[in-house]
């Protein structure tokens, strides 16, 4: 029988999300936050040519640096446990059962909108990806 995105739901609103990957996801959500401010740090170098404000884009370039390691080092020490534990396999049995289309409906309403949506990650994603991107543009 498929896990429905309702399961999927139900269970971590039941047990959370186990705390190596709510981790992970705040280091992803710290990320997405330090490309935002990147974005608009370095439009400030262009924009005044401070000495001021191209130290403080540098410093948030050590920042993602440092954060993406830590997000590396935590997902590599996973990925090595989970392999040898067996658990990937029956991560794997578990996705694989599911309705992925219903999942991601499901849970659409849980993710904010990015503020730079990224051509590349359109690029490489599903159609329905694409169209929701290109809805979200039109938005704001």
């Amino acid at each position: 029988m498929p896990l429905s995105a309702t399961q999927f739901l139900d269970g971590i609103a039941e047990h959370g999300i186990p705390a190596t990957w709510d981790e992970f996801g705040t280091y992803m959500s710290q990320d997405g936050a330090l490309v935002t401010h990147l974005v608009a740090a370095v439009r400030e170098v262009h924009n005044t040519g401070s000495d001021q404000a191209r130290d403080a884009t540098l410093r948030l370039f050590d920042e993602k640096r440092g954060n993406l390691a830590a997000a590396r080092n935590l997902f590599a020490d996973r990925l090595v446990a989970y392999r040898e534990s067996g658990r990937w396999a029956k991560l794997d049995a578990v996705v694989r059962s599911a309705d992925v289309d219903q999942l991601i409906d499901s849970m659409r309403v849980h993710f904010g909108l990015h503020p730079f949506p990224s051509r590349w990650s359109r690029c490489a994603s599903t159609s329905s990806t694409c169209a929701s991107t290109a809805s979200r543009r039109s938005i704001g």
